[in-house]
């Protein structure tokens, strides 16, 4: 028998009162002489305190006790925004459970942030059972996790958002605190935009892109500076994926990706500043990237200078070296030449005499070329100009023309000297300066022509009474330098060939005469006189050894 009293004021017999209903039943746990019983009382008032008499056969003495049973669910707490989207957002918050009290339902209202707003009630409310959408695992403790997703909202706005609870006492109290919560943003504008890559007619930009939560970035709107505005400008795109498995969050930051930008239809040889636009879900960033300088691939340097390493009577051979624009290989070149004199032209040299003389290395490098210039007069300087080609076009003219000459007769002999008088022969060692240009091609001193002075007129000796022998060769020439640019100082007309004023090489010759008597004379006289000589067609006798100068 189960009595009730509302209150503790057990003392106060006449307000007891027996239950009606009253659910006993033996559970396992006890002894014969102690058996364990489950009293249950239904029926009772919720969120009321209660004393309890239970009384039964052969027990004069009634069991006293004091309890209460549950009410309302207690105020909850702000729920949390785990979730942001561009047209709404998803929220969570914990809830109490306890046993025999169970959540059955629970309320979502909101509003804008903003003065004399009005609340809406949420409907897509649900209960998780296996934890927090976050991934967390389900609270322990008689707490449950509830969830709701608030849609049709607009982009980038502020929202509060309360919730209650309801058991089978009644909804909580009062709502929880509002929490707040805002839907996705804009994008940021493009940050760290840089040219990486030219090429014909356009650029390729590389960029970061910060992305807001719930609205990654999509794609990238270009502009460019044209007749003082801006023109929206065709072009490609790529973005760094996003992770398989985003993570729910509710931190406004996303995360940054980089990407790349193909622009097109540039002009070229000018800047053009460009600027970009980052776009998502939302809209268009608010603002765009900083203006970036974008030049696509230019047509080839000038070249300014260039090397002759060949001369001949009729022909000469020169070098040059092209540097390769970035994004332009030079594909081809073109050589130009004419004499120095008032009323030439310029004449084109035929492509086939053109050739590349080392193959091109890298994306960006550069090549050596070289050709012969045939059909020319002896002893006669010409200027010589050489154009380089990619796919945007020719270079422009050198401002100062190469100057080249076709070869010339030796100089005269110095330093003339008799080394040996013998009793019917003489030896005379000279020197002669040349051109080590030249000299590659032509033997400096093919013969010598040796004449004996006389009373009133030299005497020129018969060939068969002469002897000729070269002691020593010119250097190889200077080798084509690394920069088509010279350095301080340094013209075209001081990089061509067959100048002897600025390179210059000493020819050591010696040369036997026969019959001792008018050698010597000649020997003698030859020194006191300078060893002033003209040149002869005459074939050397031995063939000039190798050696440097």
């Amino acid at each position: 028998a189960v009595e009730l009293l509302v209150g503790h004021s057990w003392y106060s017999s006449g307000t007891w009162t027996p239950a009606e209903h009253v659910e006993c039943v033996k559970v396992q746990g006890g002894s014969a002489e102690a058996p364990l019983y489950h009293v249950t009382v239904l029926q009772m008032t919720p969120a009321t305190d209660y004393t309890m008499r239970l009384s039964w056969l052969g027990n004069p003495y009634p069991l006293t006790v004091s309890c209460r049973t549950a009410g309302r669910p207690p105020v909850l707490e702000p729920p949390a925004c785990i979730q942001r989207r561009p047209n709404g957002v998803v929220v969570e918050w914990s809830a109490p459970n306890p046993v025999g009290a169970e959540t059955l339902e629970c309320q979502l209202e909101f509003s804008r942030d903003a003065l004399l707003a009005q609340w809406e009630e949420g409907t897509d409310i649900c209960r998780l059972d296996k934890g927090s959408a976050n991934g967390d695992p389900k609270p322990r403790g008689g707490v449950e996790v509830w969830t709701a997703t608030i849609r049709h909202l607009p982009a980038a706005t502020d929202f509060l958002v309360r919730v209650r609870a309801r058991n089978g006492a009644g909804w909580s109290a009062d709502f929880s605190k509002c929490a707040r919560c805002r839907t996705s943003d804009l994008p940021q504008p493009p940050k760290n935009v840089r040219v990486c890559t030219r090429r014909i007619g356009g650029v390729t930009l590389e960029l970061d892109v910060e992305d807001e939560a719930g609205a990654p970035v999509t794609s990238i709107q270009a502009e460019t500076f044209n007749i003082m505005q801006w023109h929206p400008a065709t072009c490609e795109f790529t973005l760094e994926d996003l992770p398989a498995t985003e993570t729910a969050s509710t931190d406004t930051r996303g995360m940054t990706r980089r990407g790349c930008v193909k622009l097109g239809n540039l002009p070229a040889g000018a800047d053009t500043y460009c600027r970009l636009w980052a776009v998502n879900a939302v809209g268009r960033s608010v603002a765009p990237s900083e203006d970036v300088a974008c030049r696509p691939t230019d047509k080839p340097v000038a070249i300014a200078r260039m090397v002759c390493i060949g001369r001949w009577p009729d022909a000469v051979e020169v070098e040059w070296k092209s540097e390769d624009p970035e994004g332009g290989v030079v594909e081809e070149c073109a050589l130009d030449f004419k004499q120095q004199q008032l009323l030439s032209f310029w004449q084109n040299v035929p492509s086939n005499m053109i050739q590349r003389s080392a193959p091109r290395c890298g994306l960006r490098g550069s090549s050596r070329w070289r050709a012969r210039i045939e059909g020319l007069e002896p002893e006669t300087a010409y200027n010589v100009r050489v154009f380089a080609k990619n796919e945007v076009g020719w270079s422009d003219e050198s401002p100062y023309p190469v100057e080249v000459r076709t070869a010339d007769v030796p100089l005269a002999p110095c330093n003339v000297r008799s080394v040996h008088v013998g009793l019917t022969e003489v030896q005379i060692e000279f020197e002669v300066f040349s051109d080590p240009v030249q000299a590659r091609c032509l033997d400096p001193v093919s013969s010598v022509a040796l004449e004996q002075a006389g009373y009133l007129v030299w005497t020129k000796l018969p060939p068969e009474r002469v002897a000729f022998e070269a002691l020593k060769s010119p250097p190889q020439p200077p080798a084509l330098p690394d920069a088509n640019s010279g350095g301080s100082g340094s013209r075209a007309r001081g990089a061509g060939a067959g100048n002897s004023a600025h390179r210059r090489s000493t020819h050591k010759s010696r040369t036997v005469s026969t019959d001792g008597g008018d050698g010597g004379s000649s020997g003698g006289t030859g020194n006191s006189r300078g060893g002033g000589g003209r040149g002869s067609k005459s074939k050397s006798p031995r063939p000039h050894n190798t050696e440097g100068s």
